[in-house]
């Protein structure tokens, strides 16, 4: 079982789909597992992590048919589409979901699609792009899963350097946009004839036999 920490993002929730889309939860992946016994050889990362967006999307079980210049247009919204933006704006009785070169006019109360209009052109009256599907549309939400992300571009490692002795050595970096940071890079030794508990950064790790080629650890708590 994966370790998940979840962070969550607060944000305001009203019945209609407009407020509520938006990201819900971040997850962090660690790898190995805490509490997992796990080996490495010098050189190698102590302790890895992936990033996982979840956040709200939505859908039509069926595609829009809209007439837009006496042409009649489809646009399908999948099971698993992001909007660009979702607000209750326009008119004022209308939510809008825009995405791409599009918006899709929604009523609040219903989420039945009314209109479809140009994402680059004021709130058009209804009558301009008018829905011609034979059967109402409405918009459903459901949650995604979007894989995997960096949090804003930054990654931590702690890489494991040796033994000398009881001492054990790391070399501690930080990467922004895959570059290291040169300020932010750090070598880290600890004596183990005090314990085998050592930490950094807010990670705690168990040390359980260290030689000049492999390191046997375990996680007990990720960076802060």
């Amino acid at each position: 079982m994966k370790n998940f920490l979840l962070l969550y993002f607060c944000f305001f929730c009203t019945l209609n789909l407009a407020a509520q889309l938006g990201v819900t939860s971040v997850e962090v992946h660690i790898t190995p597992d805490i509490g997992q016994l796990a080996s490495i050889d010098i050189g190698e990362n102590i302790i890895k992590s992936k990033s996982f967006i979840h956040t709200r999307a939505v859908y039509c079980d069926d595609d829009i048919q809209y007439k837009k210049n006496g042409k009649i247009k489809s646009l399908k919204v999948t099971n698993d589409y992001v909007f660009d933006d979702a607000s209750p704006k326009g008119n004022g009785a209308l939510d809008k979901y825009c995405f791409m070169y599009l918006c899709v006019c929604v009523d609040p109360k219903s989420n039945q699609v009314i209109t479809v209009e140009s994402k680059s052109m004021v709130f058009l009256n209804q009558s301009d792009n008018p829905i011609v599907s034979e059967k109402p549309i409405f918009l459903r939400e459901k949650e995604v899963t979007q894989t995997p992300i960096e949090i804003a571009d930054f990654n931590q490692e702690f890489i494991y350097s040796g033994k000398v002795g009881n001492i054990v050595k790391f070399s501690y970096r930080e990467f922004y946009k895959n570059l290291a940071r040169q300020a932010f890079t750090q070598d880290v030794q600890y004596d183990l004839s005090e314990g085998n508990i050592i930490g950094f950064k807010g990670a705690k790790f168990e040390i359980i036999n260290a030689s000049n080629y492999k390191l046997d650890y375990k996680i007990l708590s990720p960076f802060k």
